[in-house]
């Protein structure tokens, strides 16, 4: 939902509702928004349910929560979309198939005793829609299709010519959200989580069918690259969390590095241990794109402790790590921001 909380960074204590002007309002809205660093702006958008529902992508500047419409999109049956992608000159809402009718809603079809996401329904005869908006004018300058496929999260994507490249941790279906259920994870035969490949989709900005391209034998999940240099531009590093394969059935156990140019895969991981999603830290006057470290949360389930696993960015192997003694919750996400003052 969309309730951006303000913490404070030297506490991190929380601080309020982050209060905004500018009326673009809606009732969903997306865990990831995308920054811009050459402009100073945040792009995010957010999902005004009604008969005829609206995807409205906005943009704030540094130190102004004034929300301004950059596009006001109208959709019939909204789809459930966690991110999108954001290049130099557009921004890319992925539509997957997996959908909500608000006239239901509004009419009380929906139970009350489940969780919001039961009410959106997997149509893959619907195809995923991608739609590419301007970032300057906010115009749809092209409209593609696909086979109809599920993610929660982009990669990258990154303008080419006449085309975007852009590159998703895609699932073939929605089924990875009610495998991961709490009452389905505690049953006592769970299933194989789904897993998401990387994938590849080539955008043309005259429109038109696309097909995906695996560019890796190993899944991944909860993806991160250095993402304030190549964020929106052409790159060739990214970093997630994934399975072992001689481990069928267990809970995300490896971390992955993807070298696209090479076709390369890089791999760590440890018995019993369960990292989180790999955040990128690039080293001080960085010579080249994995120049810095990778920092992870890891379970060590026997040891019933969790440390955090420091990686060289590059050769994926490791640096150090600083044990808890403590074994802290599963996480998601997380941001490193560097120091403002000294400790």
């Amino acid at each position: 939902t969309s309730i951006p909380i303000e913490f404070d960074p030297d506490t991190l204590q929380t601080k309020s509702h982050l209060k905004s002007s500018g009326g673009v309002n809606g009732e969903l809205t997306t865990a990831h928004p995308q920054y811009d660093f050459d402009k100073k702006e945040t792009y995010n958008y957010t999902t005004s349910m009604f008969v005829i529902s609206h995807y409205k992508i906005f943009k704030h500047s540094d130190n102004n929560n004034e929300r301004k419409l950059v596009a006001s999109l109208p959709v019939t049956k909204p789809s459930y979309m966690h991110s999108f992608a954001m290049t130099e000159n557009y921004l890319v809402l992925a539509e997957f198939p997996l959908r909500v009718c608000p006239s239901q809603l509004l009419v009380g079809f929906s139970l009350l005793d489940r969780p919001f996401i039961k009410n959106y329904k997997w149509n893959p005869e619907d195809k995923t829609q991608f739609q590419i908006v301007s970032k300057k004018d906010g115009k749809v300058v092209a409209k593609c299709q696909s086979a109809a496929f599920f993610a929660f999260h982009h990669i990258n994507a990154f303008e080419r010519g006449n085309e975007i490249v852009l590159d998703i941790a895609a699932f073939d279906d929605a089924q990875i959200i009610s495998q991961l259920s709490l009452d389905h994870l505690c049953s006592d035969q769970p299933e194989v989580l789904a897993s998401a490949e990387y994938r590849r989709y080539l955008l043309s900005l005259s429109g038109g069918d696309t097909t995906g391209e695996t560019l890796s034998e190993h899944s991944i999940e909860l993806p991160r690259i250095n993402y304030r240099y190549y964020n929106g531009k052409e790159y060739n590093h990214a970093y997630g969390i994934s399975f072992r394969r001689d481990q069928p059935g267990d809970w995300f156990n490896q971390l992955v590095k993807v070298n696209i140019r090479e076709k390369q895969t890089l791999l760590w991981s440890e018995e019993h241990c369960y990292p989180g999603e790999p955040v990128f830290i690039p080293a001080p006057n960085a010579k080249s794109e994995d120049d810095g470290v990778i920092v992870s949360v890891v379970l060590n389930a026997s040891e019933n402790t969790t440390f955090l696993l420091v990686l060289d960015a590059s050769s994926y192997t490791e640096l150090g790590r600083a044990v808890v003694p403590l074994a802290l919750p599963f996480g998601f996400h997380g941001q490193y921001l560097p120091l403002i003052k000294p400790l």
